[in-house]
């Protein structure tokens, strides 16, 4: 079954322009405001270091690419105070997670490290990751550490929601996606959103403000992807 989303999303009669549909809208007193589904992009990953070579202290495989922005984070002193809480949450809102990878707990579920979640472009209760940057940005939040193989996250212990909001073939997703991936994450008290969507439209986005305005008076923290090209604009 659907989750339902306090938005709807409407199909256009064949001829109809969307400014004139959102023209007649606008005066049904039962609706607060309408506005076009705009469109979002997917921060594209680039990983760009000269690595450091140095022992790492853990024996994941990947640990020396990684040692780099780790060391700059100041990670190591964090983690001899904390590796992060199983009580805490992650609502990934992206393209998906790889729940079977072996660094991301292998499953999902009740008993699993991505707990549950929800695919809001195909209507699908199990999300899933076709071409990895969900994966990636789960990765670097929490894959599991000293397990011999792939990398290590910045909390080893937290769990994941996987709120999939992009079509797998354009890499793209909407405003309706992206607030019902919000709204859903709030549902099911997530502790923080991350947010992997960059609009591709300079107007202003009325339903994803109003989900995040949701977020933000829950208390829950809304961390977004920026700088993996290497630019000086700023672009979330």
């Amino acid at each position: 079954a659907a989750v339902k989303s306090e938005y709807e999303l409407m199909k256009l009669p064949q001829g109809e322009s969307v400014e004139s549909a959102i023209s007649k809208l606008a005066q049904r007193t039962e609706i607060e405001y309408v506005q076009p589904n705009f469109a979002y992009g997917d921060p594209s990953v680039s990983i760009k270091s000269t690595v450091n070579k140095a022992a790492p202290s853990t024996n994941d495989t990947y640990y020396a690419l990684q040692k780099q922005y780790l060391d700059l984070m100041k990670v190591r002193d964090a983690w001899d105070i904390t590796t992060g809480d199983s009580s805490v949450v992650v609502a990934l809102v992206g393209s998906g997670i790889a729940h079977n990878h072996p660094d991301l707990g292998g499953g999902i579920g009740p008993g699993y490290r991505v707990i549950g979640g929800y695919d809001f472009i195909n209507d699908n209760p199990l999300p899933e990751d076709v071409y990895g940057s969900g994966t990636v940005s789960a990765s670097i939040i929490g894959a599991i550490a000293n397990n011999s193989a792939g990398a290590l996250g910045v909390m080893w212990n937290v769990r994941f929601l996987d709120c999939k909001v992009f079509h797998n073939e354009q890499r793209i997703a909407n405003s309706f996606s992206v607030a019902s991936g919000i709204l859903y994450a709030i549902k099911q008290s997530a502790n923080i959103i991350q947010l992997n969507t960059v609009q591709l439209q300079s107007e202003t986005d009325n339903i994803v403000l109003d989900a995040l305005s949701q977020a933000r008076a829950m208390g829950m923290p809304v961390i977004t992807r920026a700088g993996h090209d290497s630019a000086e604009t700023v672009n979330y």
